[in-house]
């Protein structure tokens, strides 16, 4: 109980969201992983890399991000829809090395473009997902630690993250968290 609300276990609520992205996110890389392949048989890219020093390795470093990535969500949807307890954990390491990952494109990408990097300014921000990777581990990363809803959800086999407690009912770790009628004693 939290506040006269019954907290409910299982894959609902806002946990929607990180269940449709686990299906959504392999389909995504691959497109991306597919579009940078492509984009290097084209002669913009070879006037690019021509005129732009490390652009190439830039490339490569995203494509193989993305395989590692692509890995890495399958492995994370699985945790996810088997209900793992170490699912938050793993969830908040993907937020985090995803932002990473953001951050490194997007400065890479402004050190190679040098005093052009104002004019493709828009471009960097757009294809590295850094504003994306921000919004998303400033909302999640909160939700992934605080929710009772993830708590219960990703618990160990009738057990609480927090305490081990079989009845599951110590959630938040005090006495706040048992339901007001329950006589037990942590």
């Amino acid at each position: 109980m939290s506040n006269g609300k019954t907290v409910k276990a299982g894959i609902g609520g806002w946990l929607i969201l990180p269940a449709i992205g686990c299906v959504v996110a392999p389909i995504l890389l691959i497109v991306v992983i597919f579009n940078n392949f492509s984009v290097m048989d084209t002669y913009e890219y070879s006037i690019v890399i021509d005129r732009f020093e490390g652009f190439e390795t830039l490339v490569w470093f995203e494509i193989i991000g993305c395989f590692v990535f692509l890995f890495f969500v399958l492995y994370l949807g699985f945790r996810f829809f088997t209900k793992h307890p170490t699912l938050p954990a793993l969830w908040i390491t993907y937020l985090w090395a995803q932002l990473g990952f953001s951050a490194i494109r997007f400065f890479w990408g402004i050190a190679i473009f040098g005093e052009y990097a104002e004019d493709v300014m828009q471009e960097l921000i757009a294809g590295t997902g850094i504003v994306a990777a921000i919004i998303g581990a400033a909302i999640w990363i909160p939700y992934f630690m605080k929710s009772e809803r993830v708590r219960l959800t990703f618990a160990a086999a009738g057990q609480s993250l927090a305490t081990g407690d079989p009845e599951g009912l110590d959630v938040l770790g005090g006495e706040d968290a048992m339901p007001p009628d329950s006589d037990s004693v942590l």
